[in-house]
């Protein structure tokens, strides 16, 4: 066979495959803790320096108990994943003197990207000191199973990215005395760029936050922080304080005005039993006994049952004004908010003996941006006043929206069920002095636009507050509705039933069986107003406009709206005072 062209030849050679030399790997490692003892061979601390990124630390089978720290937190600086055996089996406990773990994502510059860690089947406690058990500086975290419980200076401090997924976050306290109390589960800051906190199917009970100002018993989500809840249960979660309690489950604020948008978005969750309080033998402010949200807040499917502010007791001669408490479920203050397909039974706002205020017992919004409700249910909440203290002179506090309050701020309202509500005044004690007024069974709308289509208002009430003492009982106004402050009102396709306007004994007057007009420019659409009553208190009150009840403003009837069958015990048993139509 005749060979080829050593030019051919040369050009086969030249394309003959070659072996390159492999690029230098780390391989990723099982590291395997085998002692409980805080330092030393074995030990999760000594497998915790000797992992690198991708790593994964578990634990000897069998091994369980708890982990007693001695020598400081637990540090993480590479990208590892801690498997626990179960958060029944195995603790990290740091026995009050710090944190138990503390995660740090390399600096650099340029910044190299934030290390992954993981965490999964154990618990952390007896953090304190001033030191949460646990602290992310930077890192994307992971939590699965993980209980968080028990830890005296809050359980988690996170400013990296944080996902929680089916853990309980349980027992932890914050704050105490004259200090700032502030996130007593989880606090969650956007101030250092990170920030953003993910939980889903996990369990919040039984956190207390506490000081002068107290915000956030389960979570305090801040300085631009993104807060995203999805399939959790909020129980039993408490922020007290002598001055601001604010936000008993969850408290999302705009404090920081270079991370100034800060966001809650709440899924599918429960809120149960929840209180923002003021200490005993104080008086303050309380607000949003479940959630407080200065920023942008979002929520749907979600149940709020049992929540409450409560404003202190005054003692007479050493405190003149009882506690002020709003939104005994949610308080909303600047950020606007969306409320879809949620429920709420039987939360309350509280005034304080000796006068306090009680300010929308399942919702209280204010500010510019406006709240948006559509599709959610109303059934027995309540905004009461504070009853004067002692038996000294007083007057008694004010009760304002039973389900809901609303104050300089749009809103828009959509099929929604107001069911059984209350706006009660507090008693007033002394000649000279009156009880508290009650304005909005179910809405007081102050000074704001609110727009109201479709739905139901059945059984609400507003009772004055009674006098005792020789004081002057106090006025109940609009039964389910009280529209005043300037207010624009828009009513369309509602029905409002069974509602009543009552004025407290000691003359006190009822006014606004259905809806009770005042300063207010109100327009009524295809409107049903039927069966309320407004009735007078003992000693002389009146009940008058069983069914409207115009003070002043405009008023205009418009398409097939009808006010019969109201009945009010003085006179105008369906409308009282001047409308168009």
């Amino acid at each position: 066979m005749p060979s080829l062209p050593k030019s051919r030849s040369r050009a086969r050679l030249a394309f003959r495959p070659a072996v390159s030399p492999l690029e230098a790997r780390p391989l990723l490692s099982t590291l395997v803790v085998r002692s409980l003892a805080d330092a030393g061979a074995g030990s999760l601390r000594a497998e915790l320096a000797a992992s690198a990124d991708g790593d994964t630390i578990r634990f000897a089978p069998g091994l369980s108990g708890t982990i007693h720290l001695t020598s400081g937190p637990l540090t993480v600086t590479t990208g590892v994943s801690i498997v626990g055996p179960g958060a029944d089996r195995l603790s990290i406990d740091a026995g009050g003197s710090g944190g138990d773990l503390l995660v740090e994502s390399p600096l650099g510059d340029p910044m190299p990207p934030p290390i992954m860690v993981g965490l999964s089947g154990l618990t952390l406690t007896g953090g304190g000191n001033y030191a949460p058990a646990l602290t992310n500086f930077g890192a994307t975290m992971t939590l699965s199973r993980v209980a968080v419980a028990g830890n005296s200076a809050g359980g988690i401090a996170n400013y990296g990215a944080m996902s929680i997924v089916g853990s309980t976050i349980a027992g932890n306290t914050a704050g105490a005395g004259s200090s700032l109390g502030l996130g007593a589960g989880i606090f969650n800051s956007g101030g250092l760029g990170g920030g953003t906190l993910n939980i889903s199917g996990s369990t919040f009970t039984g956190n207390v936050v506490q000081g002068s100002t107290a915000v956030g018993g389960a979570i305090l989500n801040t300085s631009g922080g993104i807060l995203d809840v999805s399939g959790s249960t909020f129980r039993d979660n408490h922020a007290i304080a002598s001055y601001l309690a604010s936000g008993g489950a969850i408290h999302a604020d705009n404090t920081d005005f270079i991370n100034p948008i800060t966001v809650a978005t709440i899924t599918n969750c429960s809120f149960l039993d929840n209180t923002a309080e003021n200490a005993p033998g104080t008086v303050g402010l309380t607000q949003g006994g479940a959630v407080n949200a200065d920023g942008t807040l979002t929520v749907s499917n979600s149940d709020f049952a049992g929540n409450s502010a409560l404003g202190g007791s005054a003692a007479f001669g050493t405190q003149v004004v009882g506690g002020q408490a709003f939104g005994g479920a949610i308080h909303t203050d600047g950020g606007p908010a969306s409320i879809t397909g949620t429920s709420f039974t039987g939360n309350a706002a509280v005034g304080g003996n000796g006068g306090g205020w009680g300010i929308g017992g399942a919702i209280s919004s204010e500010g510019a941006a406006g709240l948006t409700l559509s599709s959610s249910s109303f059934v027995g909440n309540s905004a009461r006043g504070g009853a004067a203290a002692g038996a000294a002179p007083g007057l008694g506090g004010w009760g304002l929206g039973g389900a809901l309050e609303i104050l300089f701020t749009p809103a828009t309202v959509t099929n929604a069920q107001f069911l059984g509500n209350r706006a009660v005044g507090g008693s007033g004690v002394g000649s000279g002095t009156t009880a508290g007024p009650a304005y909005g069974g179910a809405i007081e709308d102050n000074g704001a636009t609110v727009t109201i289509s479709g739905g139901l208002f059945l059984g609400n009430a507003a009772t004055g507050g009674s006098g005792a003492s020789g004081a002057t009982g106090a006025n109940g106004q609009g039964g389910a509705i009280h529209s005043d402050g300037g207010a624009t009102l828009v009513l369309t396709g509602s029905v409002l039933s069974g509602n009543l306007a009552r004025g407290g004994s000691g003359g006190g007057s009822g006014y606004g069986g259905g809806v009770y007009s005042g300063d207010s420019a109100t327009t009524l659409t295809d409107v049903v107003i039927t069966l309320n009553v407004a009735a007078g208190g003992a000693g002389g009150g009146q009940g008058i406009g069983g069914g409207l009840y115009i003070a002043g403003g405009t008023t205009t009837l418009k398409g097939k709206t009808r006010v019969v069958g109201n009945l009010a015990t003085t006179s105008n048993g369906n409308i009282y005072g001047s409308f168009s139509s």
